[in-house]
């Protein structure tokens, strides 16, 4: 082969190709067989089912031949039951009607029945009704003929009464007359004698009013308590040994709200100087820690801090005095100045009775 030319390699390449290509189409060919025997053999099974379905067509039309010779048939016989059954409705709407008009005469019965044994009961109530007010008429007359013999023996004692109250009364308004007599001298007599002690009374509030109010002009003097303690002296009570025993009988407490006497008139030097002053709890704790630092020079002008110094007044007696002051001067509005406070002793009680009283004009 390497001694070959070229002319015949390539017929030898030609001949390699050609040799392959017989090859290729020798397999087609084989394939094409291969398919051809698969398509006659499907074409033989299709025939085989076409025929099949031809049989199968011929038979169906037979069937259907038959079946519409039975539904012609069946169309006669139905004709024949439906004309059959037209028949019957018509009897049976018939046959309603009787049974509808049967229905209203049975409840129109019923209603009647109803009716009926309503009217029975009816009459047995009323006869029941008829027997209950027979005896309730005899009974009625029982009565009526106990109550004239009631009636006539009330009267009889009536009569005996009435002569026993004419002289009751006879005598009543014989002692009625003596008592008026003896009370209207006696009322006559306390009259008088009231009305001299509320004239004497009144003179001597009047000049204490009078005092009180002198003494309202002047400026207050506080020398033993600082303004701290007189703005907590509402929340204390006020012991001492001259009130214990009226304390101890009444009870009475300070409530919780705020003084109203006029702090405006305490002077600035006091105010500044706290610290010179003596508390109210000391003073309740100790009372001998009242004693008073009177100044070189007395102040007569101010008979009130004058007593207060010589302890001859409690404080809450000198606070109820500076508050009649205030209500000298506004008597139109006593719960702003006194508050809800119960006063400790009876003196105080009267004297605001009758300067409530002096202040209305009575």
């Amino acid at each position: 082969m390497e001694d070959c030319s070229p002319v015949e390699k390539r017929l030898a390449e030609t001949l390699a190709q050609r040799e392959q290509e017989l090859e290729a189409a020798c397999e087609i060919a084989q394939l094409f067989l291969q398919q051809h025997q698969d398509s006659e053999l499907r074409i033989n099974r299709l025939l085989d089912t076409e025929r099949k379905q031809q049989e199968m067509i011929r038979t169906l039309e037979i069937m259907c031949e038959e079946l519409r010779q039975q539904a012609t048939l069946n169309e006669k016989h139905l004709k024949k039951k439906q004309q059959i059954i037209d028949k019957q409705s018509k009897e049976m709407n018939l046959l309603k009607a009787e049974l509808i008009s049967i229905n209203e005469q049975l409840l129109e019965m019923d209603s009647m029945c109803a009716d009926l044994d309503r009217i029975r009961v009816e009459n047995k109530k009323l006869h029941a009704k008829n027997s209950q007010k027979s005896l309730d008429k005899q009974n009625l007359l029982e009565q009526l003929y106990q109550c004239n013999d009631q009636i006539f023996d009330l009267n009889q004692k009536i009569q005996v009464l009435t002569g026993d109250y004419r002289a009751l009364e006879t005598m009543l308004n014989k002692e009625l007359q003596e008592t008026k007599e003896s009370n209207d001298e006696k009322l006559s007599e306390l009259k008088n004698h009231y009305e001299t002690e509320i004239r004497r009374l009144k003179e001597v509030y009047e000049s204490e009013i009078l005092q009180i109010n002198q003494v309202y002009n002047c400026e207050l003097q506080f020398n033993e308590y600082p303004l701290q303690t007189l703005e907590k002296f509402d929340s204390l009570k006020v012991v001492r040994s001259d009130t214990m025993d009226t304390l101890a009988d009444s009870g009475d407490e300070l409530d919780q709200k705020p003084l109203d006497y006029p702090i405006k008139h305490m002077s600035e030097d006091r105010l500044a100087n706290p610290h010179q002053n003596t508390s109210v709890l000391e003073a309740i704790q100790e009372p001998q820690a009242l004693s008073p630092t009177l100044p070189d020079k007395e102040d007569t002008k101010n008979p009130i801090g004058e007593a207060r110094r010589h302890q001859k007044l409690t404080p809450y007696e000198y606070l109820f005095l500076q508050r009649l002051l205030l209500l000298s001067k506004q008597p139109h509005n006593l719960t702003l100045i006194f508050g809800k406070r119960l006063f400790m002793r009876e003196k105080f009680k009267l004297l605001y009775n009758i300067l409530s009283l002096l202040l209305q004009g009575n």
